[in-house]
């Protein structure tokens, strides 16, 4: 037996778990000068995600699942949230209370028609505990941002200001066009990262009644 310089003594223990799961134990030591009762609990966590949840949504449309944490211990959870994949979000910190299931509200809101593979994963910061789960979010062909009512006076020109938004980190120009002839404007407009920009619409209409477009 090796003994330290400070007297104490190492003790050998093997630890197979067959699944994930906690696992607690405990060792006692016995002498005829002394006993040793040390509590031992491990942790194995899933290889594999728990499950997959699917998020499918026009684009700018904001998309929220609930996902339910169960604590069935007798001690508070406090969660450090990590979300990999681009235009998903949710708050970082998650508290589960002892007995309590809570829902982690986790949110998907694209910009843009795209389709995101990610993680959602909770690190349970009391007994270093992981959820890992698979996500996947689809951004669908946009709807409308706005309905717009003019109205107008029959020969007259109606200027008409619309905003129009740039969510993204980039530069975007944006060529415009409209399916209704008495509707025009300039032929594109370019509008900085993260911002909005004014567009003026011009309608005049030659005859009285609705148009649609």
């Amino acid at each position: 037996i090796l003994i330290a310089a400070d007297g104490s003594v190492p003790v050998p223990l093997r630890f197979v778990p067959l699944s994930p799961g906690r696992y607690p134990c405990k060792i006692l030591l016995t002498s005829k000068y002394d006993v040793r009762l040390y509590c031992i609990e491990g942790v194995v966590n899933e290889e594999r995600p728990e499950a997959r949840f699917d998020f499918e949504t026009p684009a700018f449309e904001p998309l929220t699942q609930n996902i339910p944490i169960n604590n069935e211990t007798k001690n508070e959870w406090k969660f450090q949230v990590t979300i990999e994949g681009e235009w998903f979000h949710g708050p970082p910190i998650l508290y589960v209370g002892p007995g309590e299931t809570v829902d982690y509200p986790l949110t998907f809101k694209p910009i843009l028609e795209c389709e995101i593979m990610g993680k959602l994963i909770l690190q349970n910061e009391v007994d270093g505990m992981e959820h890992i789960f698979d996500i996947k979010g689809t951004g669908k062909r946009p709807l409308a941002l706005e309905h717009i009512i003019i109205d107008c006076q029959v020969g007259e020109v109606t200027n008409k200001p619309i905003i129009v938004p740039n969510y993204t980190p980039s530069l975007l120009t944006f060529k415009v066009s409209s399916d209704l002839p008495i509707v025009w404007g300039n032929p594109d407009i370019t509008i900085d990262p993260d911002n909005t920009v004014p567009y003026i619409l011009h309608v005049c209409p030659w005859k009285r009644g609705i148009f649609k477009g």
